[in-house]
């Protein structure tokens, strides 16, 4: 059983962390309904018996609180920079906690001693600085207060006959979507550029793993396994002279090298450096295409390592 960190997709990105960036996308769907307060009754529940007058940014979750609840209160520091409140009333926004300007949210960006700068209470509401329809800041020299009003957009105007609403930024249309949020959660992930080398249209899987696995360097070699205490002899089995190793069998190893050199040289091609590093490397610039012989070689790579 390989471990589960060397079980990737034909992007290079591990599958166990794709699954776990899946579920936490699935669960900013439900913190999402929180936000928007929609008409479910679970939504409902919440708010009345957990969040209650609580900013749910901020709020602390009762000790008895479920294992979901944790979960889901735990991805708040991931969907607050993706739902943002639109200003209607100002009723229901939290002007620091809240993330309705367009420096994020106030405290996260100026701290705790922003409260005092405005004159502000750590939980008021964005309405407190409305006044006939219009921003009504609290007039102070502070530094601090004169960049937010800097910074606030010219066309963020209250709207006193409207309720706040809140929007999903990912998303045109404002509305949350899995596809948005998986995007998000896993544009960190970089694309390696040797995965068309691999998984192509006439991959054979079972050489594929094997191939994946040993380029990502987590083959079980003989030195890994003597490491573990698994064998008490590292020697390479092909030609039982050195030490088994990745760097040996791909393709320092006499008897894997010849391999190698027979079959490139059925394919008309020579190369100059045995080992797995330069093959790689120069079939990901090689091989793009989709041509017989680029697909001749991505197999018999995939064999040879196999």
């Amino acid at each position: 059983m390989f471990p589960n960190r060397v079980l990737c997709n034909a992007k290079g990105t591990d599958l166990v962390s794709n699954r776990v960036l899946w579920n936490k996308a699935s669960m900013l769907r439900h913190l999402w309904a929180l936000c928007k307060k929609e008409d479910i009754l679970w939504v409902k529940w919440v708010h009345t018996y957990v969040i209650k007058h609580n900013c749910i940014w901020s709020m602390n979750l009762p000790g008895d609180s479920s294992w979901t609840m944790r979960k889901l209160f735990g991805l708040r520091r991931v969907g607050h920079q993706y739902i943002k409140a639109q200003i209607g009333n100002g009723e229901n926004t939290f002007l620091w906690l809240d993330n309705w300007h367009n420096l994020g949210p106030l405290l996260l960006k100026y701290g705790d001693g922003v409260t005092t700068n405005l004159g502000r209470s750590l939980h008021a509401k964005v309405c407190s600085i409305i006044h006939n329809g219009s921003w009504r800041w609290h007039r102070s020299r502070s530094a601090i207060v004169r960049d937010i009003i800097a910074n606030i957009d010219p066309t963020l105007l209250p709207h006193p006959a409207n309720e706040d609403s809140v929007i999903w930024t990912l998303s045109p249309t404002g509305s949350y979507s899995a596809k948005s949020a998986w995007e998000a959660l896993r544009s960190s992930v970089s694309e390696v550029g040797w995965y068309h080398l691999v998984w192509h249209k006439r991959y054979v899987p079972r050489w594929s793993f094997i191939q994946w696995v040993t380029i990502l360097g987590r083959l079980n070699t003989r030195d890994r396994l003597m490491d573990w205490g698994i064998v008490h002899d590292s020697s390479c089995v092909l030609c039982l002279g050195n030490v088994e190793s990745q760097a040996h069998l791909f393709f320092a190893c006499h008897f894997s090298s010849r391999v190698w050199l027979g079959i490139i040289a059925k394919l008309g091609t020579f190369t100059r450096d045995w080992s797995l590093t330069f093959e790689v490397s120069w079939g990901s610039h090689s091989c793009k295409n989709k041509s017989v012989w680029a697909s001749l070689f991505k197999l018999c790579l995939a064999a040879a390592i196999y």
